[in-house]
């Protein structure tokens, strides 16, 4: 009797599901992570870039801020001061075409945070970013509304910049609008000149917190076991065997005898065992009714 079933095609599949985590990075540590914070600055009156006269920025590269404040204008704000739609030309990658009003405009300088992929995922979870004072940010009733933060000066300290969930951010307290979130690309920019101070001088000090959620696609595959009532109807513990010849105790080869399931392994087409499931308890070998065991695991 073999310890094998082959499985069919249709017993093997795919779902997925999609898992967030929580970050919280102080500004001392974002060179380990790689977090980027860069000045974005439009250029002289020369048509040409010309690197001699361009200043530079970066915390753990060297950049342009010319080359910079081109780039975010051409990714992100190229064509919202027409409402235009996207083209190959560019696509300013909206976070929402619910409201007009959530169009984006850039100015001569700007102040981006730039996350690496591989901390933020498939994008960052809407809602979840906030940067400036390690206070927290919360949600508090003040006059019958609902307020976020605790914060609305723009110096020192004491400033806090979230998302709206709408690709918009915040100014903490005041909710006046401060800048724009690409959550797909891991970009935070701050655009007006009071929030752009803040952050800088926020970020000299040890206080300087950056939060987030990140999302991250987890495919968990599943294979299903059928397992026929007259089928593994015997054991393999090597205690149900008795001296040199390996011989059967006699209890395991009555018709009475039951054994349990206890690990089920997954083999590929050459024999080689390529996974295995252990179950939280050993389970009854029916021998009236068919069983099937699901196994899966996440990658």
């Amino acid at each position: 009797m073999s310890a094998f079933i082959r499985l069919n095609k249709q017993d093997a599949f795919i779902d997925s599901y999609v898992a967030h985590k929580s970050w919280a990075i102080n500004s001392a540590s974002f060179s380990e992570y790689g977090i980027e914070v860069l000045i974005a600055e439009t250029g002289s009156s020369e048509t040409i870039f010309n690197s001699g006269s361009s200043a530079t920025t970066g915390t753990n590269s060297s950049q342009y801020r010319e080359l910079v404040h081109s780039s975010i204008q051409q990714l992100y704000y190229s064509g919202v001061f027409t409402s235009a739609l996207p083209t190959s030309s560019y696509e300013d990658y909206k976070q929402t075409t619910l409201y007009t009003s959530s169009l984006r405009s850039l100015g001569d300088r700007a102040l981006l945070v730039t996350i690496p992929q591989n901390i933020f995922g498939n994008a960052i979870k809407p809602g979840t970013f906030a940067m400036g004072s390690n206070t927290p940010i919360q949600n508090y009733v003040s006059g019958g509304y609902i307020n976020t933060g605790y914060f609305t000066t723009s110096s020192g300290i004491t400033y806090n910049v979230f998302d709206n969930g709408e690709g918009a951010l915040l100014e903490s307290g005041s909710l006046v609008r401060v800048g724009d979130i690409i959550y797909t690309h891991g970009v935070a920019i701050l655009t007006t000149s009071a929030s752009i101070a803040a952050i800088e001088t926020s970020l000299s000090s040890s206080y300087f917190n950056l939060s987030y959620q990140s999302t991250k696609d987890i495919f968990t595959h599943n294979y299903r076991c059928r397992v026929r009532e007259s089928d593994l109807n015997f054991s393999q513990n090597p205690t149900v065997k008795s001296g040199s010849d390996g011989d059967m105790y006699g209890f395991a080869t009555g018709s009475y005898f039951q054994p349990y399931a206890t690990t089920v392994g997954l083999y590929n087409d050459s024999n080689q065992l390529i996974g295995v499931g252990k179950l939280g308890q050993p389970i009854p070998k029916s021998k009236f009714t068919d069983m099937t065991f699901v196994v899966k695991f996440d990658i």
